[in-house]
């Protein structure tokens, strides 16, 4: 989601000649092994015990522009029920627990009974902050936030001139924004021995070129990241979509990038850990419904990804691993990557817009407001791990298992 975008840019366009028109769908790239990290266990979550609690006294929220206290949707939202396992990935020996879980049930803020595990902006301040990249079009705001009866909504508006380069107003959720009064972000630390699935439900966004739509996890220090997907809008070049190429374009259609391994601190422009990026053609609009992606870990560093608890495989493989030949399409397990690092990881949604080849703004979008919606999202453990790596895990206030 970071800088990394310009490296990966190029390394796209000069793979996907080799495809023709595929849409890249929430797959995964490289996974990272990472070294021990203390963590502080939660118990195996079975019911809505365990959930993560607000201050016991509500705050008012009177204009406060530290980011000390924010209020933002109505709840509650319809079902805010998480599964107990993830839809059809195997259960691994002990079963799987619930090591974290959002429905997105009760307005994001620190009050009372409030839902104080993702703060609403990219930084704890709810003024505008820059977008992720230097091409991003937008500035993030909480009054692009919003929890409705659909769940969790991130926005993107017209609004030209609202900041030095910058025309839109989006929205993001963060758990990594550093400390903040009356929250409790959850943190893991993957690559441990321990399986992990991390799933979301989601409806992308409207993409005319631009858009770029994120579910992933970074270090505190923005050192290391792991993106679920990625949408890579502004390859379907001028006013293209997820499915249909604009018009003098090169012929791709917006997709959604693997989750991959990657480590700002490398060089200036990052290192993709193993170079396992893949491409998947999942036959369906990403924007036209509600899907379930799901990205998992093994114990060993490899991993495989889920789509409405169909088994993927990968469709482009550049270098051998785990049961992946190079070039092969056929191979369901990448991985693992070569490299030892060690972090814990936040989780982040945002929606962000590139400038792309449309230019900024983009003229296929100079007017209205589009939406990245999210009904959960969820974090699964082997049961037996009993919560080793995971640092403030739980249910968000408002979520229960079923």
């Amino acid at each position: 989601m970071l800088k990394k975008y310009f490296f990966k840019r190029t390394r796209k366009a000069q793979q996907l000649t080799a495809l023709c028109i595929v849409i890249i769908v929430a797959g995964i790239g490289s996974y990272l092994l990472i070294s021990s990290h203390a963590a502080t266990p939660y118990a195996a979550i079975t019911a809505a015990n365990g959930s993560l609690s607000s201050p016991a006294t509500k705050q008012t929220c009177s204009g406060a522009s530290d980011g000390s206290c924010v209020q933002f949707g109505s709840g509650p939202a319809s079902g805010a029920t998480i599964s107990p396992s993830p839809n059809g990935v195997p259960v691994p020996s002990g079963g799987w627990s619930v090591a974290y879980a959002d429905a997105f049930n009760k307005p994001l803020g620190n009050g009372a009974g409030e839902d104080n595990t993702l703060y609403p902006n990219r930084s704890n301040t709810c003024n505008n902050v820059p977008g992720f990249n230097s091409d991003e079009m937008e500035v993030f705001n909480c009054s692009a936030v919003n929890v409705n009866s659909s769940g969790l909504n991130l926005n993107c508006s017209y609004t030209p001139g609202v900041a030095t380069g910058a025309n839109y107003t989006c929205g993001t959720v963060n758990g990594a924004v550093g400390a903040t009064a009356g929250y409790k972000f959850f943190s893991w630390t993957p690559g441990e021995g321990q399986t992990w699935a991390v799933a979301i439900n989601a409806k992308f966004p409207q993409n005319t070129g631009e858009a770029d739509p994120g579910w992933w996890a970074h270090g505190g220090n923005y050192q290391e990241e792991i993106d679920f997907f990625e949408g890579f809008g502004g390859g379907a070049g001028k006013g293209g979509t997820w499915t249909t190429p604009g018009p003098g374009s090169n012929g791709f259609i917006g997709g959604t990038d693997p989750t991959w391994i990657y480590n700002e601190g490398t060089s200036s422009q990052g290192q993709i850990y193993g170079d396992q990026s893949w491409y998947q053609s999942p036959g369906f609009d990403v924007s036209a419904a509600f899907h379930t992606y799901t990205t998992v870990f093994f114990p060993d560093g490899s991993f495989s990804e889920y789509i409405d608890g169909k088994l993927q495989q990968w469709g482009y493989v550049p270098t051998s691993s785990a049961n992946c030949t190079a070039g092969s399409t056929t191979c369901t397990v990448m991985g693992p990557p070569p490299v030892n690092n060690s972090q814990a990881l936040q989780l982040i949604l945002s929606y962000g817009l590139r400038s792309g080849t449309d230019g900024n703004p983009d003229p296929y979008f100079t007017s209205g407001t589009r939406d990245f919606n999210i009904r959960d999202i969820a974090v699964y453990e082997n049961a037996s791990a009993g919560g080793a790596n995971a640092i403030n895990g739980g249910l968000a206030p408002g979520t229960t298992v079923k």
